[in-house]
């Protein structure tokens, strides 16, 4: 293909067969076959369209309610962000560029995640390999229906509860008490430095993003 020669036709058999159409339902057999099947991508474009796409089928799998914590963007300076550029700097999917906080953040219980930043109170570390074990949900947000499928919560999580898979890290505890060795609370965090969402007509205007905690790398770590 780099050559730009075309491909014989068992090749080009072989690859068309690895094709799948997400506009279909999938079957549970054919859900379960692509949850096994390596995940990969070359650019953020991809990754993150894949990291929802997985989170999502991972959690119907295993019957789990996922949960999607959705992103605060506040202005930096005297700019207004409008309902319609909220809804946009959601939708940009280039995580590098927005601080490594995703704009909708899935979570379930028992989702094996990769942290993104590092957590100096319990001085965890960017790519550390964990399990959520718990979701502790804002006082003030509305009881989730138990058989959803997903939820999007009204109020960033208070704390999301990781159990890490280092064992080096099974003699420390979160520095916020309350959970057993080797488990940390990540609390709500803002992203160090602002990001850049480009408008229409070459406008742009500077955001500074918060999120429930931050953001996840799904269960692609498995591999």
């Amino acid at each position: 293909m780099r050559e730009g020669r075309p491909l014989s036709e068992d090749l080009w058999t072989a690859l068309q067969a690895r094709q799948v159409n997400l506009s279909h339902p999938f079957s549970t057999e054919e859900r379960q076959k692509q949850l096994q099947m390596h995940w990969g991508s070359m650019a953020w474009e991809q990754t993150a369209r894949l990291q929802q796409v997985r989170a999502l089928m991972e959690g119907q799998a295993l019957g789990k309610t996922v949960y999607y914590a959705q992103a605060v963007d506040m202005p930096t300076g005297s700019d207004v962000l409008t309902e319609e550029h909220a809804k946009k700097a959601l939708q940009v999917v280039n995580m590098g560029g927005t601080g490594y906080l995703m704009g909708m953040c899935p979570l379930y219980i028992g989702m094996p995640v990769r942290t993104s930043a590092n957590v100096e109170d319990v001085v965890l570390t960017r790519e550390l390999a964990c399990v959520v074990r718990r979701i502790e949900l804002h006082p003030l947000e509305p009881m989730p229906d138990p058989t959803a499928a997903c939820v999007i919560l009204k109020y960033h999580p208070l704390a999301v509860l990781v159990e890490c898979e280092d064992p080096e890290y099974r003699q420390y505890s979160s520095a916020a008490g309350g959970a057993p060795p080797g488990h940390f609370w990540i609390r709500p965090m803002t992203a160090a430095t602002p990001w850049v969402l480009r408008l229409e007509k070459n406008q742009k205007v500077s955001l500074k993003r918060r999120q429930a905690w931050m953001s996840v790398l799904l269960s692609c770590h498995k591999q």
